[in-house]
């Protein structure tokens, strides 16, 4: 391979080796942006189902009394 060739190479590869670097460091961000975004959402789900079995125990019916039997 002459020397034109090497360099023209080294080039592409540097290219996308810069292509690479950028790629991970955008899958990085866009990953902590949809662990934030499943975070809230979980958080959010949560308040909901305490907020509704809250209501429904507090004027739900008592539970049942067991009796044992010796």
């Amino acid at each position: 391979m002459d020397v034109a060739k090497k360099a023209d190479a080294l080039q592409l590869l540097d290219e996308l080796d810069a292509k690479h670097d950028r790629l991970l460091i955008d899958l990085d961000a866009l990953s902590s942006r949809i662990e934030k975004v499943l975070e809230e959402y979980l958080k959010s789900r949560d308040r909901k189902m305490h907020a509704g079995t809250a209501a429904t125990t507090s004027s739900g019916p008592e539970p049942e009394q067991r009796s044992e039997v010796a």
